[in-house]
């Protein structure tokens, strides 16, 4: 997952009475969520989709979902940032540390935060590939068989922008897994198979886990 972070002045021993806004509730956004709640902040998640964890069945997600609020956490699912507002010339506990609020998309606004992380998750930047007449699905991500081959002839690819096999669901359904353990171990059988072996890559389980 891609994240950014804009914080205003949060680094120092002040740091247990600031509010953080946590964009996405994927595996990076609750382990920032973890940190800062250890840091003392108060912690509000946002998240696009009906539930944490997207690729998560929603009975599992909901667990967790009990838990972080017990702890603390205010999360707010099925809802997206629309803006972030600047919020005056106000200053936390007189410490000369600014703030910015939060607007959602539903129009809501959240309390003055000191600092924001994005954690939406990864997209292709597959442009060159496309253009280069490389089949790519209508995400973006490339196209290969079980060699890691593309459509083109002499050509492989590996690693997060490629579209492989999930072996859980069955051999013709398709995933995008861009972890680095995947990666590599596609761009060894790539070289094997370039060097004349006859390696099949048969998918990732993309095994998770999160506290």
């Amino acid at each position: 997952e891609c994240t950014t972070c804009h914080g205003n002045g949060v680094n120092g021993e002040d740091d247990t009475k600031k509010h953080a806004v946590i964009a996405g509730a994927g595996f990076v956004g609750l382990e920032m969520m973890e940190q800062l709640m250890r840091r003392g902040f108060e912690v509000t998640v946002v998240e696009m989709l009906p539930q944490i964890l997207g690729p998560v069945d929603v009975e599992m997600a909901a667990i967790v979902e009990k838990d972080i609020i017990r702890k603390g956490v205010n999360l707010v699912t099925g809802d997206g940032i629309n803006a972030f507002l600047p919020n005056g010339d106000e200053k936390v506990n007189g410490g000369g540390v600014t703030s910015t609020v939060v607007e959602l998309k539903s129009g809501k606004k959240l309390a003055p935060a000191q600092l924001t992380i994005l954690g939406m998750g990864v997209k292709p930047d597959t442009k060159i590939v496309q253009d280069a007449g490389i089949k790519c699905t209508p995400r973006g991500h490339i196209v290969v068989d079980d060699y890691m081959r593309t459509s083109v002839e002499n050509v492989w690819a590996a690693g997060d922008a490629v579209e492989i096999g999930n072996p859980i669901a069955g051999t013709d359904e398709k995933w995008v897994v861009p972890l680095a353990g995947p990666a590599n171990r596609q761009g060894r059988m790539i070289a094997d198979n370039i060097y004349g072996m006859s390696r099949k890559y048969k998918g990732t389980y993309a095994a998770s886990v999160v506290r």
